[in-house]
């Protein structure tokens, strides 16, 4: 971002249930904080939700979601 502030990519893999509820949450590239991961994995495993994977057989099965996103920090005064 202009003026000073600063954009993070943090990169993660969910592990989801059969119901498409994530279950956990792995951090596979950091924004460097700790604390940032932290929040990132919390807010994906309280409010994400998936349409359940389908196995060969037709019925629903535990899967991953790998995806990511960016951080942004506001220039500090």
């Amino acid at each position: 971002p202009r003026g000073g502030g600063y954009e993070k990519y943090i990169s993660y893999r969910l592990a989801v249930d059969v119901n498409g509820v994530p279950t956990a949450c792995l951090i596979r590239g950091t924004s460097g904080s700790n604390a940032r991961d932290k929040t990132v994995c919390d807010n994906l495993l309280a409010n994400a939700r998936f349409k359940p994977a389908m196995g060969k057989a037709g019925t629903a099965v535990a899967s991953e979601y790998w995806g990511g996103s960016y951080w942004a920090e506001p220039p500090s005064r």
